[in-house]
Protein backbone atom coordinates (compact mmCIF):
# COMPACT_ATOMS: atom_id res chain seq x y z
CA UNK A 1 0.00 0.00 0.00
CA UNK A 2 1.69 3.72 -0.83
CA UNK A 3 1.72 5.93 1.33
CA UNK A 4 -0.15 9.15 1.48
CA UNK A 5 0.36 13.15 2.60
CA UNK A 6 -1.25 14.38 5.81
CA UNK A 7 -1.73 17.84 7.01
CA UNK A 8 -1.24 17.67 10.99
CA UNK A 9 -3.72 19.41 13.36
CA UNK A 10 -2.31 18.55 16.30
CA UNK A 11 1.71 18.55 17.82
CA UNK A 12 2.54 15.07 17.47
CA UNK A 13 6.39 12.73 18.42
CA UNK A 14 6.50 10.12 15.48
CA UNK A 15 9.62 10.27 13.41
CA UNK A 16 10.08 13.08 14.12
CA UNK A 17 8.49 16.19 16.21
CA UNK A 18 5.02 17.09 14.03
CA UNK A 19 3.71 20.52 14.67
CA UNK A 20 0.46 21.62 13.42
CA UNK A 21 0.82 22.99 10.32
CA UNK A 22 3.28 20.48 9.36
CA UNK A 23 2.74 17.44 6.21
CA UNK A 24 3.19 13.60 7.33
CA UNK A 25 3.83 10.79 4.77
CA UNK A 26 2.60 7.52 6.67
CA UNK A 27 0.50 4.65 5.42
CA UNK A 28 -3.21 4.62 5.91
CA UNK A 29 -3.10 1.94 8.36
CA UNK A 30 -1.00 3.88 10.81
CA UNK A 31 -2.91 7.37 9.86
CA UNK A 32 -6.15 5.27 10.38
CA UNK A 33 -6.53 6.48 14.44
CA UNK A 34 -4.86 9.73 14.20
CA UNK A 35 -7.19 11.02 10.88
CA UNK A 36 -10.40 9.54 12.99
CA UNK A 37 -9.45 11.72 16.16
CA UNK A 38 -8.66 15.15 13.68
CA UNK A 39 -5.11 14.82 14.51
CA UNK A 40 -4.60 13.99 10.71
CA UNK A 41 -6.37 14.92 7.93
CA UNK A 42 -5.26 13.91 3.64
CA UNK A 43 -3.90 17.11 2.45
CA UNK A 44 -5.98 19.71 1.30
CA UNK A 45 -9.16 18.38 3.52
CA UNK A 46 -10.39 19.10 6.60
CA UNK A 47 -10.07 17.52 9.57
CA UNK A 48 -12.75 15.33 11.51
CA UNK A 49 -15.05 17.44 13.81
CA UNK A 50 -15.26 16.00 17.46
CA UNK A 51 -16.50 16.76 20.81
CA UNK A 52 -14.58 18.65 22.90
CA UNK A 53 -13.09 16.38 25.63
CA UNK A 54 -14.58 18.48 28.51
CA UNK A 55 -17.40 21.31 28.31
CA UNK A 56 -16.51 24.40 30.43
CA UNK A 57 -20.06 26.32 31.46
CA UNK A 58 -18.41 28.52 33.91
CA UNK A 59 -20.50 31.86 34.38
CA UNK A 60 -22.46 30.73 31.43
CA UNK A 61 -25.46 29.34 33.72
CA UNK A 62 -26.60 30.75 36.79
CA UNK A 63 -26.00 28.54 40.05
CA UNK A 64 -29.14 26.98 41.79
CA UNK A 65 -27.43 25.85 44.98
CA UNK A 66 -27.66 27.98 48.04
CA UNK A 67 -25.88 31.14 48.74
CA UNK A 68 -22.51 31.17 50.37
CA UNK A 69 -22.81 32.36 53.84
CA UNK A 70 -19.19 32.78 55.67
CA UNK A 71 -18.98 31.84 59.01
CA UNK A 72 -19.12 34.20 61.38
CA UNK A 73 -15.17 35.66 62.04
CA UNK A 74 -13.70 35.24 65.58
CA UNK A 75 -11.89 38.37 66.60
CA UNK A 76 -7.94 37.99 66.57
CA UNK A 77 -5.74 38.27 69.54
CA UNK A 78 -4.73 41.73 68.91
CA UNK A 79 -8.62 42.77 68.86
CA UNK A 80 -9.20 40.78 72.11
CA UNK A 81 -5.97 42.62 73.50
CA UNK A 82 -7.41 46.14 72.57
CA UNK A 83 -10.60 45.52 73.60
CA UNK A 84 -8.87 44.26 77.41
CA UNK A 85 -6.79 47.44 77.29
CA UNK A 86 -9.50 49.91 76.42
Amino acid sequence: MADKTYDVHRSMMGDKEYVRGDTRTMSEADAATLVESGALSLEGEDPVAREPAVIHAFGSAKSESAPIVKPPREPSVKAEKAVKNG
